[in-house]
């Protein structure tokens, strides 16, 4: 399987069954900057995460494997509508949306799937530049293989001599 798609579906479902987080996420997707496209009525319930994988700078192993040094930024998103100065009614509201960033931090941190090794977190950043939509991102480093073109994981076509196929699919090599 393609190694994007592998690690995504890792952390997918990760967080999705991680005590931390289970049932707390209502939406998951691949990043494509999609905050930056909201028109009104947003596309996607909250709360939301999505996956990118930016830069994966590679190396080669041996046998045909690839190393890679990678960044995954799991971008989460959530609806704020609630005030958080200290007289606010709905301060308790608004610094709960402190909680889920952490709660994936908890659910991935040292987290290692399928070709990467243990999920570290290097970076916590807000943006609440989006009207009533709060954008936290937390981004882990990782190292992820890629053994698809490795010798083992590959197809040979290899010529057979003297080979008779009998009517019965009984296969006998001649000497």
């Amino acid at each position: 399987m393609n190694l994007r798609k592998q690690v995504y579906l890792d952390i997918v479902t990760q967080l999705k069954t991680h005590a931390a987080t289970t049932g707390k996420i209502v939406w998951f997707d691949l990043w494509n900057n999609q905050v930056e496209r909201f028109s009104g009525e947003n596309p996607f319930p909250f709360p939301a995460v999505f996956i990118d994988f930016g830069t994966i700078v590679w190396f080669e192993d041996n046998g045909g494997w690839q190393r890679g040094d990678c960044t995954i930024k799991v971008i989460v998103l959530q609806e704020d509508f609630a005030e958080s100065y200290d007289e606010s009614t709905s301060a308790g509201t608004a610094l709960r949306l402190l909680d889920l960033p952490e709660l994936i931090f908890q659910a991935l941190q040292n987290f290692a799937g399928t070709n990467f090794n243990r999920l570290v977190r290097v970076q916590d950043e807000a943006d609440v530049d989006h009207d009533h939509v709060r954008v936290d991102t937390v981004s882990f480093n990782c190292t992820v293989w890629d053994g698809s073109l490795a010798p083992e994981n590959q197809y040979t076509d290899h010529m057979v001599e003297n080979l008779e196929v009998i009517p019965d699919n009984t296969i006998y090599l001649e000497s």
